[in-house]
């Protein structure tokens, strides 16, 4: 019950968000690495809109305690997105469509790590 709690919290946290910003912040991000695959799919299912971008080699999040992993492939990400019924999108920094040829290379890696 304990670890549960957070996530509960978090998930809340963007659900009012979502409610709160509006029109003001169009963008309510989740972070897989945070939260986990259960934690993103529950936000997204709560009215986050975007998923925190690819990180390799991430230390920060999990010097604090997460164990939810350095990195996801982009078809992991989709998959997580497609089942909460959303559609896909990968974007630049300014909330753009990605290069296509940039996209393209995102697709078909292996992980760097395990």
């Amino acid at each position: 019950m304990g670890a549960l709690v957070p996530q509960i919290l978090a998930v809340l946290i963007h659900a009012v968000s979502r409610i709160v910003l509006n029109p003001f912040i169009k963008n309510i991000q989740t972070s897989w690495v945070k939260m986990g695959p259960s934690g993103v799919k529950a936000s997204l299912d709560a009215g986050a809109n975007d998923l925190g971008g690819t990180l390799m080699n991430e230390s920060i999040t999990r010097a604090a305690g997460t164990r939810h992993g350095q990195e996801m492939l982009p078809e992991t990400m989709e998959q997580l997105i497609v089942q909460s019924g959303r559609k896909p999108r990968q974007r630049d920094t300014v909330y753009r469509n990605a290069d296509p040829l940039q996209k393209s290379k995102s697709f078909g890696n292996k992980l760097l790590v395990n």
